[in-house]
This record gives C-alpha cells, structure tokens and sequence, in this order.
C-alpha cells in the first residue's frame, strides 16, 4: 500500500489516516518499507500522509461554500414546496381571485347589460330531479321569461368546470343556490358559494337567493353558508308542492329575481319605438 499515490488535498483524507491508524495490523505493507506520502497538490507532495494538513483550508473553504449555497437554495425549496401546496390547496379561490383582478373594471356596469341569465342556480347532481322537473319549469315557464343558467344544461362542453362556474356567476344577474344535504357534501357544491361568497364581498349589490330544500344538518354546514343563512332571508321549501304552494313559491321567488333581462330590454325597446313614432 505504500506506493500508492494519495491525493492529501481530497477532504475525505482524515478519514483515511483514522482508518488507517484503526488497522495498522490488518494492512500489508503500511508504509514500513515505503512510506505514505502525498503525491498532491504540490504544495505538500512527498510529504508523510500523516503530517499532512493541507486539506484544513481546503476544506474548511470548501464547507463554507457548499453551506452557503446549500442553505439559501433549502430555503428557497422550502418556500417553493409550501407556495406549491397552497396553491394547490386554495387553486379554486385562487383562479376565482385572477378573474376578479381582471374584471375589476366592470363591477360597476349595469347587470342588465352584461348579463345573458337572469340567475345561475347552484344545485347538487342529487337535486338535479327537483331543479329540472319543480324549480326550472316555475320560474322560466311565466310572463317575465326568465332565463336560467343550469350546469346540465347550458355549461361548455369540453371547458373546465371551473371556468364554466366562474363565467356562470359573472354573466348571470343573480345565484340561486338550493341548499340541501346532498349539496353539503359536495366540494364542486362548497366550492360554487365559495365563489359566490367571494363576489358578495366584492360587489355591493344584493344577487344571493337561498333556497333550503330540506331540513339541514347544521353540524355539516360551512361557517360561511352559516353566516348567509343568518344574514339575509332564504326560502324553505314547502313539503307539500300543491298549486297554490307553488304559486305563493314563484310570487316569492319573482319578487327575489326582479324584472327579467327579457322585460327590461322589451320595455327599452318600447320605448325606442315610441320615440321613433313621435
């Protein structure tokens, strides 16, 4: 083992020299008949391995430097990794938030003119009998030709449901959300009065309309479908579903909806009309 050549300047040589203290007994030709010297770097080359020292500021310099950079890039990694698991933790609010910058301009347009749905109702695929053979047909079937917006029916197809809620609750006039169990357990559901909850906070004007189809169970409601639910009044539907229930629901419902995009843009048109005449 003596003839080898042994670089002194690699950081791993104190290692080396205790090993090789360990095992004096156990390693041929240790260097009784050719010692162990350096053969680099030049500075100590031909020295005895063991009165080396030339890796101290070697490696002493080189430690600094791989802590210097090791520590900045394990905080920037760190910060990296928990920006990446909030985003995709809070992804949904998140693309809501970009869309409202976006549109921070048009907050105060008049609704009737940006709108194309008087309401986006914000159901649970449980509801879905309930939405299309009661509620739809209650409201969109009268005198002021409401138009509703129904993810079954009138989202994009092959677009993400994400951008689909968001583009329904930015075009429509007012959200009616249909409360029940079912909708409770749904994330999309959560998700939907998060992003209407979001637009409450963003805008002034009043376009919620609560509908509790059945008994809830409040342990199961969110803390701020709880707080709408104790801030505004929302309709409970009835259980019996006769005529004159349903008359008193959609005289109800027509007073929360106001005057439809249909009635408003066929009264401006009177109104042109008249002008014109005179």
């Amino acid at each position: 083992m003596g003839a080898n050549l042994i670089d002194c300047s690699q950081c791993s040589l104190p290692e080396l020299k205790d090993w090789l203290r360990k095992n004096t007994k156990k390693v041929l030709n240790l260097g009784t008949h050719q010692t162990l010297t350096c053969d680099s770097p030049v500075a100590v080359k031909g020295q005895n391995v063991f009165d080396s020292y030339f890796y101290l500021t070697t490696c002493e310099a080189h430690k600094k430097f791989v802590i210097s950079i090791s520590v900045p890039i394990v905080f920037i990694m760190t910060i990296v990794t928990l920006c990446a698991l909030m985003v995709l933790r809070y992804r949904f609010e998140l693309a809501y938030i970009m869309f409202l910058f976006k549109q921070r301009n048009s907050s105060a347009v008049d609704m009737y003119e940006v709108s194309i749905y008087d309401a986006f109702i914000c159901y649970s695929g449980s509801d879905r009998r309930f939405v299309l053979k009661t509620l739809m047909p209650l409201i969109e079937n009268g005198k002021e030709r409401y138009r509703l917006c129904l993810h079954d029916r009138d989202f994009l197809l092959g677009t993400h449901i994400t951008r689909n809620i968001v583009h329904a609750i930015d075009k429509s006039r007012r959200t009616v959300i249909v409360l029940s169990n079912a909708f409770l357990k749904s994330r999309w559901c959560r998700w939907e009065v998060d992003m209407a909850n979001n637009r409450l906070l963003e805008e002034s004007r009043n376009f919620l309309v609560l509908i509790e189809l059945e008994p809830l169970d409040h342990s199961k409601i969110p803390r701020h479908v709880k707080m709408l639910m104790a801030t505004r009044t929302y309709l409970e539907w009835p259980r019996d579903n006769n005529e004159r229930t349903l008359q008193h629901v959609r005289k109800r419902l027509t007073k929360a909806l106001g005057k439809s995009i249909f009635q408003v843009t066929h009264r401006i048109k009177e109104v042109d009309e008249a002008d014109i005449l005179l």
